[in-house]
């Protein structure tokens, strides 16, 4: 009879959640990738069940005690948490990211067969039932494989980057299922949505994250992120340095290159500084217009904020972070693919939002800005009000472990 830790644990609320959710992400992505690569994707679409054990590691050092299961890429959202749990005390050799294994195609390959063959009762299983989808056991293979790495290290602490993608799906319904206790890092100021699963600690930006976090886990150790102060709003001046801000869906085509000349024209700009989403493809490309420049890629949104006197942004959650920088920003319909407003921002009375892009100027955007409530509004939504005392980075960076809590 096949080993029971190696089966799947009968269906309940995590696991559904987890499904659901992760399949929300992963779905999407597939379907993608079957129009672009049809015959491609027809060929490997047998293998993609095992696709999330490319990248699980087969064994991690003894001091190993937070997990991180992405790439600290520049200006990422791991490197942003890997750098502040540094700041705060934490030793490098103690959080394990992807970084310190080797991603080389043949390691990949020997990862995935090492994992297949740990998970074989499990793949037989799936074999034989019919009741799930390609994409559910891609979901139901990477989970297990999850609940295995915890198993072997019960010490390990997951992170989990509160942009939860399908990975992160897997990793923290895993954990839960097993009574362990994740790290949840408040990445951005607008993720503060009902959380899926309980936390033992959370790193939240805001009180709507503080919220979020104390509602699913009210025992949970909540810690501080370092936030920087708003600052005044700044005057666009005539012919701008205009800096552009956008999502890993901003793909450069030709009418989102439009779009970006008209408002070009429309607020005079002198230069026109384009910042790429750490995972775009098309870093290291050539641009497709010679008056588009490119910021490097590790160079930080703060930094860019210096360089630009106003930005114009689609669905990118910079937007906000520019506002507190003082740079004034348009939101502008069409510069991605998730339609307008997608996270509130122009809603909330933070941006300043243009749907018909020709209407744009320096003036209407110097008018709206003017108004001190809008600095107000954000230094309000930015902020956290602490009911109660809690501590910043430093004192949860002196916690380890699987479970951490408050006393």
């Amino acid at each position: 009879m096949a080993d029971e830790k190696h089966m799947p644990e009968p269906i309940g609320t995590n696991l559904l959640t987890c499904l659901r959710q992760s399949g929300e992400r992963l779905r999407p992505a597939l379907s993608e990738a079957r129009r672009r690569r049809p015959v491609l994707e027809q060929l490997v679409a047998p293998f993609r069940i095992l696709a999330p054990l490319s990248r699980m590691p087969l064994r991690l050092p003894p001091q190993a005690r937070y997990f991180l299961p992405s790439r600290s890429s520049p200006n990422s959202k791991t490197a942003a948490a890997m750098n502040e749990l540094l700041a705060a005390g934490l030793d490098r050799s103690t959080i394990w990211t992807p970084d310190q294994q080797d991603e080389r195609v043949l390691a990949r390959i020997m990862r995935t067969a090492m994992w297949g063959l740990r998970l074989s009762p499990m793949l037989i299983w799936l074999a034989f039932l019919r009741r799930f989808d390609s994409c559910d056991r891609q979901i139901l293979v990477g989970r297990a494989a999850m609940r295995q790495l915890l198993r072997r290290h019960p010490h390990l602490t997951p992170i989990i980057i509160s942009d939860v993608n399908p990975t992160l799906h897997m990793l923290w319904s895993a954990a839960v299922s097993l009574g362990r206790a994740p790290l949840w890092w408040q990445d951005d100021y607008h993720h503060t949505g009902p959380l899926p699963y309980p936390v033992g600690a959370a790193a939240v930006l805001n009180q709507g994250g503080y919220a979020a976090a104390l509602k699913r886990s009210p025992e949970a150790l909540i810690a501080m992120r370092p936030r920087p102060a708003v600052k005044p709003m700044q005057e666009v001046p005539p012919k701008p340095r205009v800096g552009v801000a956008t999502n890993a869906s901003f793909t450069a085509s030709p009418t989102q290159i439009a779009l970006l000349a008209m408002l070009r024209d429309g607020v005079g700009a002198r230069h026109t500084i384009l910042r790429l989403h750490p995972n775009s493809p098309l870093h290291g490309r050539p641009l497709p217009e010679a008056w588009l420049a490119a910021a490097p890629a590790d160079e930080t949104l703060a930094a860019f904020a210096r360089r630009v006197d106003m930005a114009v942004v689609g669905n990118s959650a910079a937007q906000l972070r520019l506002l507190g920088e003082g740079v004034p920003v348009l939101h502008v319909a069409g510069l991605d693919e998730h339609g307008f407003d997608l996270y509130g921002y122009v809603r909330n009375g933070f941006s300043m939002g243009m749907v018909r892009s020709a209407d744009v100027s320096v003036d209407a955007i110097n008018r709206h800005y003017a108004d001190p409530a809008i600095q107000q509004r954000i230094t309000d939504f930015m902020g956290l009000r602490r009911p109660v005392t809690i501590p910043g980075l430093a004192a949860l960076a002196r916690h380890s472990g699987s479970c951490i809590r408050t006393s």
